[in-house]
C-alpha cells in the first residue's frame, strides 16, 4: 500500500499546487504505530461483524469512555480510514480515535471494501449499511443519537461523504439504490479529503475506470458524483477540513472549500499554507503532534457548539 500512495504522491507533485505557486517537495506521508496500549479509563470493542459480502466480513471498532457521562448520553464520532482505496480497515490510528474518545465521545471505526473488492456504489452501500449497524449498537454504549458526526480521512472522505448525503435524501438513496442509514448527522470533518476521482490528474488516472466503470458514460449516474454538485452539498450538515502545504492532496480540500463557500454552506477551513512538514492526513496519522493536538481541540469545540 505504502509504495503506491508514496508513487503517487510523487507524481502528484506535478500536478497539485496550492496559491503560492512555489516548487514543493510534500513530506513522505507517515503515520504513528498502531501498537499504542489502551488507555486505562476506555473501553474498546472490536471485530463487530456489521455485513457479509460473499466470504468478506466488514467489522466495526467502537472506543467509548469506561465511566458513563453525567449527562447520560456521548455524542458519537464514527471515523473512515484511508488507504487510496486499496489498503486499510477499521483497526488504523487507533492513538487518534482514543484520543477523541477521551474527550468525551463514542467513537467508531468502520470497513468499507476496497478497489479491488468493489466499486465507488459498493463503498457508499457499505458506509450506507456502517451507519444502520451504529444506529442500533450506539445506544447499549451511551451514544447521543441526535449527535452523530462523521471523519472522513482521505479516501475514506470519499466514501463517507456521498453517504452522508444519501443518509438526507429518500431520492438520492432511491437513484443510487443505497440502504437507508437510518442516523442523521450535526457534522462531517474530512482530512485531506480524496474528493475528486474523475479528473485526469494522478488520481483519476489510478481510480476512475475501477469507481465508476460503465458508469462513466451513464450522464444519469454521474451527474450528482461531482462533488462540487451544489443539491449533493445542500445534503452535508456543516464541514470542517484541514489540509496543509505539505499535503499532497491539498488542492482538493481548497477546491472543495471554496466550492462550498461558494455556495453558502457552513464551512470551517484549516489550512497550514506555510507548513510543507505536515503531511498528508498529519491530524489522524501523527496525533502525537502538537498542530494534531491542537486541531483536535479545536474540532472538539466545533462539534460541541453545531
Amino acid at each position: 500500500m505504502n509504495i503506491v500512495l508514496q508513487k503517487m504522491q510523487k507524481d502528484s507533485q506535478k500536478f497539485f499546487s496550492d496559491a503560492s505557486k512555489k516548487p514543493l517537495i510534500a513530506p513522505p506521508i507517515q503515520a504513528e504505530r498502531q501498537d499504542a496500549p489502551l488507555p486505562d479509563d476506555l473501553t474498546e470493542i472490536r471485530q463487530m461483524a456489521f455485513k457479509h459480502v460473499g466470504d468478506e466480513v466488514l467489522y466495526a471498532e467502537a472506543t467509548f469512555p469506561k465511566q458513563p457521562p453525567a449527562s447520560g448520553k456521548l455524542p458519537v464520532a464514527i471515523y473512515f480510514h484511508g488507504g487510496g482505496l486499496i489498503g486499510g480497515n477499521c483497526g488504523l490510528c487507533p492513538v487518534f480515535r482514543r484520543d477523541l474518545a477521551q474527550l468525551g465521545y463514542l467513537v467508531y471505526s468502520v470497513d468499507y471494501r476496497l478497489i479491488d473488492k468493489a466499486d465507488a456504489h459498493g463503498m457508499f452501500s457499505d458506509a450506507c449499511d456502517a451507519f444502520a449497524f451504529i444506529h442500533q449498537d450506539l445506544q447499549q454504549h451511551h451514544g447521543d443519537p441526535d449527535r452523530v458526526f462523521v471523519i472522513g480521512e482521505s479516501a475514506g472522505a470519499f466514501v463517507s461523504r456521498f453517504a452522508v448525503a444519501a443518509a438526507h435524501s429518500r431520492k438520492l438513496r432511491a437513484l443510487y439504490q443505497l440502504p437507508d442509514p437510518l442516523l442523521r448527522f450535526r457534522g462531517v470533518i474530512f482530512f485531506s479529503g480524496m474528493f475528486y476521482l474523475t479528473r485526469n490528474d494522478p488520481v483519476g488516472m489510478v481510480y476512475k475506470k475501477d469507481a465508476y466503470g460503465l458508469h462513466l458514460a451513464d450522464r444519469q449516474y454521474m451527474q450528482y458524483l461531482d462533488p462540487d454538485d451544489p443539491k449533493i452539498n445542500r445534503l452535508l450538515p456543516p464541514v470542517y477540513l484541514t489540509s496543509s502545504r505539505g499535503d499532497f492532496l491539498r488542492s482538493y480540500t481548497l477546491q472543495y472549500a471554496n466550492a462550498l463557500k461558494a455556495q453558502g454552506h457552513s464551512c470551517k477551513l484549516w489550512y497550514a499554507h506555510d507548513r510543507s512538514d505536515l503531511s498528508h492526513a498529519f491530524p489522524s496519522l501523527m496525533p502525537s503532534l502538537p498542530e494534531s493536538k491542537d486541531i483536535l481541540h479545536r474540532i472538539h469545540r466545533w462539534m460541541e457548539h453545531i
